[in-house]
């Protein structure tokens, strides 16, 4: 367990409730019921595939270090990667996030780039204290301690990545510098000023109150700490009157349950009204795709079908290539293992919910209103008074 889990506390259920942000409602084809059975069919995966990984010490049934979440903070994102964490393994791997990627690179290379480039940015190294609000399973996380040495606390909403997470970081060896908390970024039970550093890939996105968000962060990183906020935003390409934009940008809020997608502008209006002082920031896949300029391959590449590998299909029906056919495809034979009791009830609509997120995003790539992957670097002034 890390000095940072240490210094957690649980906190009260009114506490929490103090910061509680409304979040939207799954999309109404969508069946809440599902979100039980996803829950049972996770922990059956854990109980069965990684049964030789599991270890009682990382039953967080009944562990007073985690912070537990009520449905009135993030009970929506909670809900929606209990529906996705399953597909999302299975077809992103451990990583959750998306990446600018080269010609020669696969998937997995772009996603293991960016996370490098992230520890090269923050300097990280051995015996500082990090925090990588909202982790997912810990991929960047463990990808990013094993390369620095730094220690790391990773703050995840949902419990079932808590389980996954720590999995990972038992796995890899790095239990003794590195936990997951279960909380909520917006209102962490850390002590002021704690962490050396800070970062987040594609997470706040999810919250209905960045500015809140960014203001915990601040609190919570010392005085001169530098953070790395990489987040989901629309392009300058945006336009408010175009009512295709505006509906594009309204389904990737709906089926990702993300309901704060800022300008570039706002994102950094947003972090310096924390208090940070902004040292840089970038737009990695600006004009990507275009042969003659940026021959890099657009991010939302691996959502149009093109470079799955084939055991991804093999293993799980709802990622199929994002074609029309594949689409067809994938909701009838979704539909089908159902009545055979294969999979979950409810998995169809998923399926359905998943295609109509990848169709929004892709097509917002397509044309250029939509980044994934804006990065923010910035820094908590030395002379801050608050510390």
């Amino acid at each position: 367990m890390t000095n940072a889990a240490k210094q957690t506390t649980s906190a009260s259920e009114s506490e929490a409730e103090k910061n509680n942000c409304a979040k939207p409602e799954l999309p109404s084809t969508v069946d809440r019921s599902y979100a039980d059975a996803a829950r049972n069919f996770n922990q059956q995966y854990l109980s069965t595939t990684h049964k030789s990984e599991l270890d009682p010490s990382l039953d967080i049934s009944s562990d007073s270090r985690f912070v537990v979440a009520t449905e009135a903070q993030a009970g929506h994102t909670n809900d929606y990667y209990d529906v996705s964490n399953r597909s999302y393994e299975l077809a992103w791997g451990s990583s959750f996030h998306f990446a600018p990627r080269e010609p020669w690179e696969s998937l997995g290379d772009s996603l293991l780039r960016l996370e490098w480039r992230i520890a090269e940015i923050l300097q990280l190294k051995s015996g500082m204290k990090v925090i990588d609000m909202g982790c997912g399973i810990s991929g960047p996380l463990t990808t990013i301690a094993t390369k620095s040495g730094a220690n790391i606390t990773g703050v995840t909403i949902n419990r079932y990545q808590v389980q996954r997470g720590r999995q990972r970081i038992a796995k890899q060896k790095l239990a003794d510098t590195c936990d997951v908390m279960h909380a909520n970024y917006m209102d962490l039970s850390v002590k002021d000023s704690f962490f050396d550093a800070a970062y987040s890939f594609e997470a706040y996105c999810h919250a209905s109150d960045k500015p809140a968000c960014f203001s915990e962060l601040y609190r919570v990183v010392k005085p001169g700490a530098e953070v790395v906020i990489v987040d989901w935003c629309s392009t300058e390409k945006y336009d408010a009157a175009n009512p295709h934009h505006v509906k594009l940008i309204d389904d990737i809020k709906i089926y990702n349950v993300t309901p704060s997608i800022f300008s570039f502008e706002d994102q950094i209006a947003a972090i310096a009204g924390a208090g940070f002082e902004i040292i840089d920031s970038d737009a990695p896949n600006k004009d990507c795709g275009n042969p003659e300029t940026h021959p890099e391959i657009p991010w939302y590449a691996p959502l149009e079908g093109r470079d799955f590998p084939l055991q991804c299909y093999m293993r799980h029906p709802l990622w199929l290539a994002r074609t029309p056919r594949g689409r067809f495809l994938a909701e009838r034979t979704t539909k089908i293992l159902e009545r055979l009791r294969a999979i979950p009830a409810g998995s169809s609509q998923i399926s359905v919910m998943f295609n109509r997120a990848a169709d929004a995003l892709v097509e917002s790539g397509k044309l250029g209103i939509f980044d994934p992957s804006f990065l923010v670097h910035a820094r908590k002034p030395l002379n801050d008074p608050s510390s």
